[in-house]
């Protein structure tokens, strides 16, 4: 902003008293009526120009982007990234990093599955573990692909409804077609990208931790082990290393390389979001570039984690319902406590803060299924609200836990997975370095 002059500052200007008579005279005048509109008019024009067409970015995304309030209003089409921006500058930088890794690449690839937004001119790439429940439940919102009335923000869609829509299906896109192709070109492209040291320890809670592919892709593990005195009826002792050797040689969507489910050099996505460091805030400016900003007008991380606590029980409760041959496996009390490791590996309880075993089985004892969830889901949020992490604790005890999975894990197997995801780390700027020397 250039600084104005102060009266007086300069030895040639007239008094203040001959300044404000000089004025006065010629807004009487005729001709200064005609000034004086003149310059009413270019003033509000000014004024309307900048209220229209600038974003400040600065206050959409805010500080680190977790809280702040969303300026972009709904009849707002589209606002262009600003350049200058520090967010608009780191996302340019990884734009630029994988556009350079492929001047050497000619040959189209494969891409997987898009989500599709026409009005808004928005694909994005679906990726299991990169945020995927995250896109899932807001192009079900944009499209009004769920099956409820009471649907006010994309985070009323719970986790079932997200990844099963009990009704209808997510619609999406097939790049390798015509259509598909065409419809896609015309938006903005969106990649969310993770660590692959990230991913993995990801989909191995919750998928192997969590019982969610214990009755498939468990008992594939468990029967590929050598010894045979610990093959069991039911896959609860997968552990972390076992998990990443079955992942080397089975080519599952939610540990596959991001590479060989949305090749980057045929997506050529705008923009390319890190899940781990700093999603909350490229979605946000990512979604206020194509106006839908306003979807995460009431978006709050308090909020986050206790809906993802009730999710998460909400998730697995009714999983265990459908699954009758879980029933073998687990009762609603272990599973619970599952669940309830699940939430402490991520860090929403302390190592410390002990499963509250004695009032989860009274609150269980006799109770309809429905009940017991509800159940589960009150001690669990009294718990939580009762010792809650600070965010600094929260995300140092995830890194902890994180770094000692893998501090476990042999040479071997570490070698192999540089090989297998060398791609993801080298396309999306990750180290390769092992986990224990990036932290």
């Amino acid at each position: 902003m250039s600084k104005s002059r102060t009266p007086g500052s300069h030895s040639k200007n007239p008094p203040q008293a001959q300044i404000s008579s000089h004025i006065t005279a010629i807004l009487c005048s005729r001709r200064g009526v005609v000034i004086a509109t003149a310059v009413s008019l270019f003033v509000y024009l000014i004024i309307f120009h900048l209220s229209t067409s600038k974003t400040n970015y600065n206050d959409i995304i805010g500080q680190g982007g977790q809280h702040s309030s969303i300026l972009v209003s709904d009849h707002i089409k589209a606002t262009a990234p600003n350049p200058l921006d520090p967010i608009g500058k780191e996302l340019e930088l990884r734009r630029k990093l994988y556009e350079e890794k492929c001047s050497h690449q000619r040959q189209e690839r494969y891409i997987w599955e898009l989500f599709l937004h026409a009005p808004s001119k928005l694909a994005v790439c679906r990726i299991p573990k990169a945020g995927c429940t995250f896109w899932k439940r807001l192009f079900r919102y944009l499209n009004s692909e769920h099956n409820r009335v009471n649907i006010s923000s994309p985070f009323d869609i719970d986790r079932i409804q997200a990844h099963f829509g009990p009704s209808t299906s997510l619609p999406t896109y097939d790049y390798h077609t015509p259509e598909g192709r065409i419809k896609v070109d015309a938006s903005t492209k969106v990649m969310m990208v993770r660590s692959p040291y990230r991913r993995l320890w990801s989909a191995y809670v919750d998928k192997f931790v969590l019982p969610e592919w214990w009755l498939d892709h468990g008992k594939s593990i468990m029967f590929a082990r050598k010894d045979v005195k610990n093959i069991k009826s039911c896959p609860d002792d997968i552990g972390f290393e076992e998990f990443l050797e079955y992942s080397l040689i089975n080519h599952e969507r939610h540990w596959r390389p991001i590479t060989e489910l949305c090749d980057p050099c045929t997506f050529r996505p705008k923009f390319i979001g890190h899940v781990d460091s700093t999603f909350m805030r490229d979605a946000r400016y990512i979604l206020a570039t194509q106006g839908l900003g306003s979807l995460l007008a009431g978006y709050r991380e308090d909020k986050r984690l206790t809906n993802d606590i009730e999710n998460l029980i909400d998730y697995h409760f009714q999983l265990f319902q459908q699954r009758k041959p879980l029933h073998d496996c687990l009762t609603e009390e272990t599973l619970a406590g599952r669940v309830w490791k699940a939430l402490q590996l991520n860090g929403y309880f302390k190592l410390d803060h002990d499963f509250p075993h004695e009032r989860v089985k009274a609150a269980l004892n006799g109770t309809a299924p429905r009940q017991a969830r509800d159940s589960v889901v009150e001690i669990f949020l009294e718990e939580f609200r009762r010792s809650p992490q600070a965010f600094g604790a929260w995300k140092s005890q995830r890194d902890v836990i994180f770094l000692e999975a893998y501090r476990n894990v042999s040479n071997v197997t570490k070698n192999k997975i540089v090989q297998r995801y060398y791609d993801d780390f080298d396309m999306f700027g990750f180290d390769k370095a092992y986990p224990g020397s990036l932290y």
